[in-house]
């Protein structure tokens, strides 16, 4: 019996291998699915096991959760001394959202989508360009929640939660794996 998963795009490059660092054969033979909507997929035909396909976006999720948690902790640390030493909460968050961004930068090139090879100038413009939707999405809903008199962290929560799906999947498409 033919077995069809869709799977989203940004996983296509990760899907290539399986953990031992082997090429999957025909039976893993991708094709576009051609949504039009520009999210785009891929159909990995029967042979694929799909624990397989489970355990690397599981694993890269899992990575992403850790990263993004430590980040935040850097995003929430950067606003609170930066508002006990006197700047507003909306500067505060703008300051730390930058931080947060080469942070990330970082963290999610090499342990989220382990991304070899040296840093190129179109990984670093796609992850800025991608990274500054995210950064926008996060301190909109951030500035929204507190004007509906959220507190500070509260707001940076539901902002760098909504964002953060947005990122997941953005940053998955910038950072490949070297075909070397």
């Amino acid at each position: 019996m033919q077995q069809t998963v869709l799977v989203p795009a940004c996983y296509q490059h990760a899907l290539r291998q399986d953990g031992g660092g082997q090429e999957l054969t025909s039976a893993a033979a991708f094709r576009t699915t051609g949504l039009s909507n520009g999210v785009g997929a891929y159909l990995i035909d029967a042979g694929v096991d799909t624990l397989l396909i489970t355990k690397i976006v599981n694993a890269k999720l899992f990575k992403f959760l850790l990263v993004g948690g430590a980040a935040f902790v850097l995003d929430a640390t950067v606003v609170w001394g930066l508002i006990h030493m006197g700047w507003g909460a909306y500067v505060a968050r703008a300051i730390s959202l930058c931080v947060t961004v080469a942070f990330t930068f970082v963290l999610n090139r090499s342990i989220t989508f382990a991304a070899s090879g040296p840093v190129t100038a179109r990984e670093v413009g796609a992850y800025v360009g991608a990274s500054s939707i995210g950064v926008g999405i996060n301190y909109a809903l951030f500035v929204g929640c507190m004007q509906l008199g959220m507190a500070w962290l509260p707001a940076m929560i539901v902002g760098t939660g909504v964002a953060s799906a947005f990122n997941f999947l953005a940053y998955g498409r910038i950072f490949k794996k070297s075909a070397s």
